[in-house]
């Protein structure tokens, strides 16, 4: 499994977890503004070289979600607007609606091997340095001092 792969299953459950359980996560502001950033982490494990150049195009599809869900709002953070009209539990939903329509748009980049380095190389390099002493490991037992 690519670490890739790894990275979006992770955050995938995240988001999962949010929106089943979106109390445990905080005050709303926090639960939407963790799930935007998971988002991001989601978006440029996926599309690296998109989100390094447009950084921010994950928040500026969540601004054009909000202004279609609620058409003439002023551009605040989807909480306040739910809280402005007490509609405070379809937070998760509409979480889960922009997740949806983010992800159904968004396709892996390939991605090319750091610098071009062959998997081998380190093994290849380690091999040619000379042998080390390896570090002392540290040890959980405690550590008596003598009372002195």
């Amino acid at each position: 499994m690519s670490l890739q792969s790894i990275i979006v299953r992770y955050v995938d459950e995240q988001l999962d977890a949010i929106e089943k359980h979106p109390r445990m996560w905080g005050p709303d502001l926090c639960v939407e503004l963790q799930y935007l950033q998971l988002l991001e982490f989601r978006a440029i494990a996926l599309r690296p070289a998109h989100e390094l150049s447009n950084p921010r195009a994950v928040l500026d599809a969540f601004t054009r979600f909000l202004a279609s869900e609620f058409s003439g709002a002023p551009p605040v953070p989807l909480s306040a607007l739910l809280a402005k009209e007490h509609r405070e539990g379809e937070l998760a939903k509409l979480l889960r609606a922009f997740r949806e329509q983010l992800t159904s748009d968004m396709v892996a980049e390939s991605v090319p091997p750091p610098s071009g380095i062959h998997p081998t190389a380190v093994a290849e390099r380690r091999q040619a340095l000379p042998e080390q002493q390896p570090l002392p490991r540290l040890s959980r037992r405690p550590v008596l001092r003598s009372a002195a």
